[in-house]
């Protein structure tokens, strides 16, 4: 005869688990982390600066457009002349910081690659350098050489800026 004390419980149940089937990284190589591919760098690096280049650029130009204002313009030419500014400043701005973003990514990239994937400052620093000498190669050797040392410097200060910034702000 069973026990009656087994009667009162209802067998016991079997948990769901959705993540039981996944597979976890057995090998060290597979749970480090994983640089991007270059489609997703170049689109990235393109679209950030390009956008930001267009929110600075519009922001200048429409400061000038207000600042172009005349004493005798009705309300009309004044927004008109406003958005005509900004969106010309903001386009220009824009398009210029997108081809440096990715002249930037495809030399980063080069870079890593020929280095067999070693990714240090050194290839951020490399890239910026030749980014900023190719952008300004048509305005003479001083002039790239000027914008080199320049996107160079701006390459460290971002890759040196990430850390401190992941580490104050939260996402």
């Amino acid at each position: 005869m069973e026990n009656s004390s087994d009667q009162n419980y209802p067998p016991p149940r079997r948990l769901l688990n959705p993540y039981g089937s996944l597979q976890q990284p057995n090998l060290h190589e597979k749970s480090v982390f994983q640089r991007p591919s270059f489609e997703n760098s170049l689109l990235y690096y393109t679209g950030s600066l390009y956008l930001t280049g267009a929110i600075l650029g519009g922001a200048k130009g429409t400061i000038e457009g207000i600042m172009a204002a005349e004493r005798g313009d009705t309300i009309n030419i004044r927004v008109n002349r406003i958005l005509n500014a900004g969106g010309h400043v903001g386009s220009k701005y824009g398009n210029s910081l997108g081809v440096l973003g990715f002249l930037f990514q495809v030399m980063e990239s080069g870079i890593i690659y020929y280095r067999d994937g070693n990714d240090g400052i050194s290839s951020s620093v490399l890239a910026g350098l030749g980014a900023g000498a190719i952008y300004k190669a048509r305005s003479g050797p001083r002039s790239a050489a000027l914008a080199g040392v320049i996107g160079g410097l701006a390459a460290a200060g971002a890759k040196q800026a990430v850390p401190v910034i992941q580490r104050y702000v939260t996402f």
